[in-house]
């Protein structure tokens, strides 16, 4: 299994994925925006974006993860490549060209399952305590409602989706459960 979550920043992603990763003994991705940030010498993604170098990093981002995820059978990971395509958008958007897009596209073929926390509604459950994560929830909504409409038109064939709307912890844990139990 190849399992992504995505979503919103403070959404319950990464409580979650950790989880999932413990009950099914599978290895959570280690590559992601902070540690991308960290090897560019940044300690924030917003840090990167006031350099001007979100291209960049987004590109090393995709890569990084991409290498990861191709040499590894089995794994969890907090993020998607489509999540990435989402930020990116947001930021840059005239570095989504058509390579940048197929890449994008063809790396997130390789999940098998994704569980996607939609923090669309008014109720939307974002932790933004985080110094680390934009504090808007402006900013958010906008990230999720473009990261559906995303998911709307680019999921592989073969695989499944989970979307998760409730804001309640242990339901969205039964969830997740159920939708992989059914693997």
């Amino acid at each position: 299994m190849r399992i992504a979550f995505s979503g919103a920043a403070g959404t319950g992603k990464s409580h979650l994925a950790k989880i999932v990763a413990e009950w099914l003994s599978l290895p959570m991705c280690p590559v992601g925006s902070r540690t991308v940030c960290k090897e560019m010498g940044f300690e924030h993604a917003y840090d990167v974006d006031k350099a001007g170098m979100r291209p960049e990093f987004q590109k090393r981002l995709c890569r990084a993860k991409r290498e990861w995820e191709a040499d590894t059978a089995a794994f969890v990971t907090d993020r998607s490549h489509l999540d990435n395509l989402a930020y990116t958008s947001l930021h840059s958007i005239d570095t989504v060209g058509v390579e940048f897009l197929q890449t994008i596209l063809r790396a997130n073929a390789c999940y098998t399952h994704i569980i996607h926390i939609d923090a669309r509604a008014e109720d939307a459950f974002m932790n933004l305590d985080d110094p680390a994560r934009h504090q808007s929830r402006i900013y958010h909504r906008h990230f999720a409602m473009l990261l559906a409409a995303l998911w709307t038109y680019y999921v592989a064939e073969g695989q499944q989706i989970l979307w998760v709307t409730s804001p309640d912890l242990s339901y969205r844990e039964k969830q997740v459960f159920q939708f992989l139990e059914r693997r």
